[in-house]
């Protein structure tokens, strides 16, 4: 796989344990939850911001929504998977790798059981407003109410 990626000049970083993998497989999927948010949360379906825009003009937001999610992201990777400013570095050395992309914001919505619903399924660990502020202002009124009572199909 990173030899398919690096010429594309994606950052990889290689794990060798199941708990480097579960670790690393959580902060991409708070990648995942969060980037899309952001790029589209000013855009009105007219221009979404980049990756690199958002490192450049939301850190702040980016900082608290991490915040929010970083309790059931350490519950979900059963360890520690790092500190705010961890976990914004690996952002930022991730999106920087593709600077121009933008989450597509159908697909996120199409997948919110399986990205943000996973850290709002567990969100009695810690209160999530600006993620739930946030997906009910881009994805629809009833999105926090879809992740919180849908499970992800298990696949067949």
């Amino acid at each position: 796989l990173a030899s398919l990626l690096t010429p594309w000049g994606v950052v990889l970083k290689q794990v060798d344990t199941r708990s480097e993998i579960q670790r690393a497989a959580v902060k991409k999927l708070m990648w995942s939850a969060l980037m899309w948010l952001l790029c589209h949360e000013d855009d009105d379906d007219d221009c979404p911001m980049n990756v690199a825009a958002v490192h450049e003009n939301k850190e702040d937001k980016l900082r608290s929504l991490i915040q929010e999610l970083l309790t059931s992201a350490n519950a979900l990777a059963g360890d520690n998977i790092g500190s705010v400013n961890d976990i914004v570095q690996y952002f930022e050395s991730y999106s920087l790798s593709m600077p121009n992309a933008i989450p597509s914001k159908d697909l996120a919505i199409n997948e919110l059981p399986e990205r943000n619903g996973i850290f709002l399924q567990a969100d009695e660990l810690a209160a999530q407003p600006l993620h739930e502020a946030l997906l009910t202002r881009i994805a629809g009124a009833d999105s926090t109410a879809r992740c919180k009572s849908m499970q992800a199909e298990p696949e067949t």
